[in-house]
């Protein structure tokens, strides 16, 4: 069983960025899944991803994603961690294609592809890591605004994806005296946002590194 871990916050908080540090600590095990279509956040990026070194894609259709995740899972040991990015692309970009599908037909099918999806990261070989990224929403509940992954439609949240997940981690971004920003991870909810983490592996709040992140999964998680 696979460890499924998400990074959810706002654009430019620092999700896709992260990756930066992952991809340094572990050169040659990072497969990145575009999805977002849109070059990464640092420069230098192709050097490190491309499709000759056979450790990136640019998709946002589900079963392509599947295909690629399954193909790593069952013939790719030298894959330790796949970063699909973002959630949130794939479901607008489906959206968009099935427009002419009545709106019954539209969500339902959405909300069957992206569960089937989150399913079988779930189900690959246990010492493969997935990571999703995802932009959230807020929404008021007894007059307290709080925050969860946006889904289009509904029944993606009614049915709570967040249960599938070994990890969620919510970014959080601060400014220092000197007007600095600083990038973090919150690992656990404060009843604000959907945040959770494996008790004893991650501290609440840390730098906003998904290395460090996997780094501590792989030690005190898979015992690697």
């Amino acid at each position: 069983m696979a460890f499924v871990v998400q990074l959810t916050g706002a654009p430019g908080t620092g999700k896709t960025f992260s990756i930066k540090q992952l991809v340094e600590k572990y050169p040659d095990s990072v497969y990145y899944v575009n999805a977002d279509g849109k070059p990464l956040a640092w420069a230098g990026w192709r050097a490190q991803f491309s499709k000759e070194k056979k450790n990136y894609i640019e998709t946002s259709d589900v079963g392509t994603i599947i295909t690629v995740l399954k193909g790593i899972s069952a013939s790719r040991p030298d894959v330790k961690v796949v970063v699909v990015d973002t959630i949130t692309a794939i479901e607008n970009d489906m959206e968009m294609r099935d427009m002419k599908k009545s709106g019954y037909d539209r969500w339902r099918d959405l909300a069957m592809d992206v569960y089937e999806l989150y399913t079988i990261a779930s189900e690959l070989r246990e010492d493969l890591i997935v990571v999703f990224g995802a932009h959230q929403e807020g929404y008021q509940e007894d007059g307290v605004t709080k925050y969860r992954t946006k889904h289009g439609g509904q029944k993606l949240t009614k049915v709570n994806l967040n249960s599938r997940l070994s990890y969620n981690l919510y970014t959080d971004v601060s400014t220092t005296s000197d007007n600095r920003r600083e990038y973090w991870f919150i690992t656990q909810t404060d009843g604000a946002t959907e945040a959770r983490s494996v008790q004893g592996v991650l501290p609440y709040k840390m730098p906003n590194d998904l290395g460090e992140v996997v780094g501590l999964i792989r030690k005190l998680d898979l015992g690697i």
